[in-house]
């Protein structure tokens, strides 16, 4: 069971290091295209470095914090429907008390 547990929390970890990556390197790959030059390609791979050093960094203090799937599961989450449920589970919970009660 701890193998599953690491194994889910490892592809939460890596989900959140690839998020900064990708932003560098598409940051870099229109720097690229607009400048192709050695200059920018080497840029751009800076970028994609700094990106993974910072994605490393968060992912790991995420994953040592709270864990990266409850993080995962927290910026995914849609209140609106929480609070819609709720809603609805209060409506129902007061027919069954009106109709209990008569």
């Amino acid at each position: 069971m701890k193998i599953f547990l690491f194994f889910t929390e490892l592809v939460g970890w890596i989900r959140i290091v690839l998020s900064p990556v990708f932003i560098a390197f598409l940051i870099g790959a229109i720097l690229y295209h607009f400048y192709p030059t050695n200059g920018s390609l080497i840029l751009t791979g800076g970028l994609s470095l700094v990106g993974l050093i910072i994605g490393v960094k968060w992912a790991s203090r995420v994953w040592m914090s709270k864990g990266t799937m409850w993080y995962l599961s927290q910026i995914t989450n849609s209140p609106e429907l929480d609070s819609e449920q709720k809603n609805d589970l209060e409506k129902e919970s007061q027919e069954e008390s009106n109709c209990n009660g008569k």
